[in-house]
């Protein structure tokens, strides 16, 4: 599946050739934002095999209410798109690829998950650390400064 299977927005476009590190849609309620996003990400799962793709969320009542209902209008709507998954697990809300993308060993998606918390966490104590020597610092110079 490629961009010229999808019957596509500007926004889908801009977004799926892009080259940018990040990028960022804006607009309204109902601007096709997440829509014309997961096209792309659909397009990138399927043309690149072994893709781990994330869509996140306020909660899962919000993402029922939204993405995945778009996802699977998406997929409902797209025989071609049918083609290339090869499973879709309703309970954990993954699709999986016949080319490995969003894979559907939901354990190893959450270990990743876990692991990358894990080395924000870690990342996080050694900032507060960092700034607590910083503080310390300062506070010596200023007591340096009283005594003279």
């Amino acid at each position: 599946m490629t961009a010229n299977n999808y019957e596509a927005s500007v926004l889908f476009k801009r977004n799926y050739q892009s080259t940018a590190h990040i990028v960022i849609n804006q607009g309204g309620t109902s601007s096709g934002k997440t829509y014309a996003i997961e096209q792309v990400l659909f397009c990138l799962a399927s043309e690149k095999a072994d893709q781990v793709i994330t869509v996140v969320g306020q909660d899962i009542p919000n993402l029922k209410a939204g993405a995945l209902r778009d996802a699977l209008n998406l997929y409902n709507r797209s025989d071609q798109l049918k083609t290339l998954v090869k499973n879709y697990n309703k309970t954990d809300r993954i699709f999986q690829f016949h080319n490995g993308s969003l894979k559907s060993d939901i354990h190893d998606i959450k270990t990743i998950q876990d692991s990358q918390s894990r080395v924000n966490e870690i990342r996080l104590k050694v900032l507060e650390n960092n700034v607590a020597v910083l503080q310390q610092q300062v506070n010596d110079i200023k007591n340096e400064r009283k005594d003279k």
